[in-house]
């Protein structure tokens, strides 16, 4: 479709990127990018893929996370979600630390069976409590084992209401660490680090769906870079 609208006057140029380009290897969000310039006004001095392998190979030299990395939500931010599941589910009792009694029966029975599976794959010598980067979707079938055992790397976010969650931590993750992973300034260290304003993720639902559907912040920046250096305006 954009071939057949613009492409009698624009060249375009197709970056395939993963998060993981610019080191953010702790999350999984694959996106396509297209840079369309005009073949009138502007000419190609470098290769725009060719570049953005350049630039993405030196930020994974430097740069290298884990699911871990990205919990960084407050005390108030865990106890404000599980207010907000309690209210609806009529919950009343149990310590704001562990979250696990506001899951619903079918979350319950995923849960442990993907528990099972990850004693069973680590042939007992390895619990799920005690792997920090283990996460689990609860939105699916077990079947599904969609979960950052194997690949490493939070699954995919979804605009749904299922839950990723931690046996370590014992809650799921939050609004605030869904942007943190997608490199929005939520804590004020990355901020003071990006130079930018903090992002304020008072209301933990909005800060769910923002992430659901967001393009990562490093690779949007990325992808902005290599498209200034690769063009210039024909004189």
């Amino acid at each position: 479709m954009i071939q057949l609208l613009y492409g009698r006057f624009y060249r375009i140029r197709r970056l395939s990127c993963d998060i993981s380009d610019q080191g953010h290897a702790g999350v999984r969000r694959q996106r396509v990018y297209l840079i369309l310039t005009h073949t009138w006004k502007v000419e190609e001095v470098l290769n725009p893929e060719e570049y953005y392998q350049r630039v993405s190979r030196c930020l994974r030299k430097h740069i290298c996370t884990q699911p871990s990395d990205y919990v960084v939500a407050e005390a108030g931010d865990v106890q404000q979600e599980g207010q907000k599941r309690k209210r609806a589910s009529s919950t009343t009792s149990a310590a704001d630390e562990d979250l696990s009694y506001l899951l619903n029966d079918r979350e319950t029975r995923t849960l442990r069976a993907l528990c099972r599976d990850y004693v069973k794959m680590h042939g007992g010598t390895r619990r799920p409590e005690d792997d920090s980067n283990l996460w689990v979707y609860l939105g699916d079938s077990a079947a599904y084992k969609t979960w950052s055992a194997v690949s490493g790397r939070l699954p995919t976010y979804r605009r749904s209401s299922g839950l990723l969650w931690s046996p370590h931590y014992r809650r799921w993750l939050t609004g605030r660490e869904k942007l943190a992973s997608l490199g929005f300034p939520v804590t004020p260290a990355v901020a003071m680090a990006m130079g930018a304003p903090m992002l304020g993720v008072k209301d933990t639902k909005r800060a769910a769906l923002v992430a659901g559907n967001a393009m990562a912040l490093s690779t949007v920046g990325v992808v902005e870079l290599v498209a200034l250096c690769c063009y210039r305006r024909l004189s």
